[in-house]
């Protein structure tokens, strides 16, 4: 399920806000699970970075919380053409790992079609990430 509701807070600790959470509904509760967030390319900068990176923390430690086994949070950030995913696990107790899995473009114009290879491979390996990541659980 994917939930594009705009400013949704994480939780009631961080004021956060992310443009899109996407997250899985097991026993009567929400697995945030992929956070997505957008900025035009006039306006990014490394608090954007930082945000997705605290957002990402915290859905993680939600996991945690929840006794997730194997807890894995992933993240996008579209920066105007630039695509960014990200992952953050847990290496052991209290020991974060953030990965970044890929960096791809988007068309600029019609004749960009180049980008189109690397910007689907990217998404189709955060979509197997996912799969992968959450098989597990029993989500399909």
């Amino acid at each position: 399920m994917i939930d594009f509701r705009q400013f949704t807070r994480l939780n009631n600790h961080y004021n956060v806000r992310a443009n899109a959470i996407i997250f899985f509904i097991i026993n009567d509760e929400d697995l945030r699970s992929v956070v997505v967030e957008i900025k035009s390319e006039t306006k990014t900068t490394e608090r954007d970075f930082m945000k997705l990176a605290v957002e990402m923390k915290v859905m993680l430690d939600s996991m945690v919380n929840r006794y997730v086994p194997d807890p894995v949070v992933f993240g996008v950030l579209v920066e105007g053409y630039t695509i960014r995913t990200y992952k953050i696990d847990l290496e052991c107790n209290g020991v974060y790992r953030f990965i970044n899995l890929r960096i791809c473009y988007l068309l600029r114009s019609k004749y960009d079609m180049s980008v189109l290879k690397g910007a689907l491979r990217a998404l189709f390996q955060l979509r197997v990430c996912i799969f992968f990541g959450y098989n597990g659980l029993g989500i399909s």
